[in-house]
């Protein structure tokens, strides 16, 4: 019997019961910048999302993204299967960020914008317009999926 055998899974909330007591298997951990829910059978936790994800589709990825953000929401329309790169790629922007645009940063030290994606340079601006159609650009060339 595998783990996903012993739950079952409501699409239309997202939400995760186990079979055996029909309660809600809910209890939220924080982790990294995210919460998220998870549930344990024996003595190991499962995140409730990969759980999910595999009842919906039928098979697990190397991760699962919550697409809106929101790691609580298990709802298959909004979980979508890829590998780190994807998922890193979806985080929220920093609240340290001083231009308000992923990838764009102002450096002092130069005067100018650098812009990045995937943690790789992709160049340098004068101003935070050109800096802002640079990220865009290469958004559009490398096939970048965006939070929605």
């Amino acid at each position: 019997e595998s783990i996903a055998d012993l739950f079952s899974y409501d699409k239309v909330t997202g939400k995760l019961y186990r079979i055996s007591t029909g309660r809600e298997c809910a209890t939220k951990r924080k982790r990294s910048h995210l919460t998220y829910y998870q549930t344990t059978v024996g003595y190991k936790s499962y995140l409730v999302h990969r759980i999910a994800f595999f009842k919906h589709y039928g098979w697990i990825p190397v991760s699962v993204d919550h697409i809106n953000g929101n790691g609580i929401d298990n709802r298959p329309c909004n979980l979508r299967g890829g590998d780190f790169q994807l998922n890193a790629q979806n985080r929220k922007l920093s609240e340290k960020s001083m231009t308000g645009i992923p990838g764009v940063l102002y450096r002092s030290d130069r005067g100018d914008y650098q812009v990045t994606m995937s943690n790789r340079y992709v160049g340098y601006a004068k101003t935070l317009f050109d800096a802002a159609c640079i990220r865009k650009s290469s958004e559009i060339k490398h096939n970048f999926k965006a939070r929605l």
